[in-house]
Formats: C-alpha cells, sequence, structure tokens
C-alpha cells in the first residue's frame, strides 16, 4: 500500500486533465463541498488508484490463500439466499478503485459459479492481460453487449457480476439523475434481471479505514424488482451507488467522465477539457 500511494502521487502529479474531470465531476455531484475540500479528496482519490494498481496485481497474480484473510464480508446470506431461488443472480457492482480485489476476494468465499461482466479493451494485447488477470475473479468474463450469453447463465442459476455505471448512450441508454444531474445511463440491468426473474443483489467494496484490508458488502436483493419503469430503476440504482460514495469518496472513480455522451441540449461538462492540448 506504501508503493501504491507513491504510484498515486506519480499518477496526481503527470494527470492534470483527470484532476480537471474529478473536480467537474465533485462540484456537480458534491456542490456542498469547498473547492479546499473537493481537492483533498482528489488528492486522496489517486493515493486510492495508486493502491488500487498494487491490489489489482494481488488480485491477478496472488493464490486464494494468500488474498483470503483480506476481506472483511457482510451480508453473505444475502446471496446465498437469492441464490436459493434458482433464477440466477445479477451482483449489481459499480466502479469503486477496489473493485477488481473485492470480486476476488469474493469469489474466494463462495462455492456457486461467477461470472464477470467488462467492456472489451481496443488493444488486443491489453484486452489478453485483462482477460487472463479477471479469469481468476471469475469462471468466464461476459462482453457487455453480449446480452444473450448473460440470459443463458442466468438461466443456469449462475452469478453474473455487472457494473454498468459509467457513461452509455448505446442500445438500452436513457438519460438518468445521477447525484441529481442528468447522466447518459445504461439501463440494461432492469430489462435483464426481467427475462427469468433474476435476483438483483447490491456489492461495494471499500478499502478498510486501516488500509490493510477490504470491507465487502452485499446488501439484500432489490424487491419490487425490476418494475416496469427502467430509468425508476436506474435510478433507484444510482441512488445505490450515491449512499456509498458518501461513506468514503474517494474510492469512486472520479476521473471518468460520467457525464459525457448526453446529447446536445444538454451542456457539455467537460468542453473546457477537450479544449486543452
Amino acid at each position: 500500500m506504501w508503493v501504491g500511494r507513491v504510484i498515486g502521487k506519480l499518477l496526481y502529479k503527470i494527470s492534470p486533465k483527470r484532476r480537471a474531470i474529478a473536480d467537474i465531476n465533485l462540484k456537480n455531484c458534491f456542490p456542498e463541498f469547498s473547492s479546499k475540500e473537493r481537492a483533498e479528496i482528489i488528492r486522496k482519490h489517486f493515493l486510492s488508484l495508486g493502491m488500487a494498481v498494487i491490489s489489482t496485481a494481488v488480485t491477478w497474480w496472488k493464490s486464494d490463500d494468500a488474498i483470503r484473510h483480506l476481506g472483511n464480508i457482510n451480508g453473505l446470506e444475502n446471496l446465498d439466499n437469492a441464490v436459493k431461488k434458482g433464477n440466477g443472480v445479477i451482483l449489481l457492482s459499480a466502479h469503486f478503485t477496489h473493485l477488481e480485489i473485492g470480486l476476488r476476494l469474493l469469489r474466494t468465499q463462495i462455492q456457486h459459479p461467477l461470472l464477470a461482466v467488462y467492456q472489451p479493451n481496443s488493444n488486443p494485447l491489453i484486452d489478453k492481460i485483462i482477460q487472463d488477470g479477471r479469469t481468476q475473479q471469475a469462471k468466464d468474463l461476459i462482453s457487455f453487449k453480449d446480452i444473450k450469453k448473460m440470459i443463458r447463465h442466468l438461466r443456469n442459476n449462475e452469478i453474473i457480476w455487472y457494473a454498468p455505471d459509467q457513461g452509455y448512450m448505446g442500445k438500452y441508454g436513457e438519460m438518468v439523475p445521477f447525484f441529481g444531474i442528468p447522466a447518459a445511463s445504461n439501463t440494461a440491468t432492469s430489462r435483464l434481471a426481467k427475462f427469468n426473474n433474476s435476483a438483483v443483489v447490491p456489492f461495494f467494496c471499500r478499502l478498510s479505514a486501516d488500509g490493510m484490508s477490504y470491507d465487502l458488502t452485499l446488501l439484500p436483493a432489490l424487491d419490487n424488482f425490476p418494475s416496469d419503469d427502467v430509468v425508476k430503476d436506474t435510478e433507484r440504482y444510482h441512488h445505490l451507488i450515491e449512499e456509498e460514495a458518501k461513506k468514503s469518496p474517494e474510492q469512486y472513480l472520479w476521473i471518468h467522465r460520467r457525464f459525457k455522451k448526453r446529447p446536445a441540449q444538454y451542456p457539455d461538462l467537460y468542453k473546457d477539457i477537450a479544449l486543452r492540448k
């Protein structure tokens, strides 16, 4: 973790655009924060990113026995209860900095098949490295576009890890508030759950306060989900992320342009950054 913090300090120094993106996101999502408070969160965020580099390496190349003791898991019974219903489980997560090791630590505690949805990288070499690393976390990987494969595994009563919280305006894209700001969002979760009446279990991972272990939380399966309103369902998911982000704001992925891909009638929050050289 000490090495990770050094990496984070370096990333902070060489990433002025990413610092600016994080500041714009925080200014919109937490308008009550002063510029000084935002600056401190951004500094801590880059430290968290650096530590995530180390935790990802541990995730991909350490044995289960070597890392099992790093996880403090709360709510494992919620996942067990969802699996017992027999219709598959969507393990609904989000892009917090330590998501990689969180999934791996969970896998060390369960026997049921676990698959992960991911976005393939355009670089074949990087994509191969990611795939090889993530096979330590999951039985198999599924492209975020391969809905048919997701449905097939849910019908086999398997668990699918899914984090659809990044900017998206594809086939199932809708404008949904995120921290009260209209955001291009993926509504596929409720559509996916409806195919097989699959349980949706929220799952989050945070680096603990002492920086020496990870707190994993599995919430009860969402009741009355999905509804007939995919936008409301997605907004409900966003509220879960918001509540989790408030606990440790430096651990959510603020360097991602969450409010990109919005239709022309919405202002481009990142316009000034795009004009920088």
